[in-house]
């Protein structure tokens, strides 16, 4: 039980937390981008899972994947990579025109 006097400052340094996520989710990006060819031999069309660098496996849809990455590795970082020759691509007018701005 933390008291009224009980100062928590200090202890939890978001910037540090959100930069070291942004760095797994990163790493994780580029292990998907490594292994993308041995994916598309075997996995194509499919959603690679990834967590700690490793791919966890390939499932049918994002969700699949997504749920199973939160029901083995709770929040830790992960990337889902959708194995296809040619990328998806988003397109967001109003991010591009600086409507709206992400933080990441």
């Amino acid at each position: 039980m933390v008291s009224e006097s009980t100062s928590l400052s200090g202890e939890f340094d978001m910037t540090s937390s959100s930069s070291n996520q942004q760095e797994a989710f990163e790493r994780n990006r580029r292990a998907f981008q490594d292994h993308l060819e041995r994916l598309l031999a075997a996995h194509e069309g499919k959603y690679a899972l990834v967590h700690a660098e490793v791919i966890v496996d390939t499932f049918d849809s994002m969700r699949n994947a997504y749920e199973h990455g939160r029901q083995h590795f709770g929040l830790d970082p992960i990337y889902i990579g959708h194995v296809v020759g040619k990328p998806d691509v988003v397109h967001m007018p109003t991010l591009v025109h600086g409507l709206i701005h992400a933080h990441l």
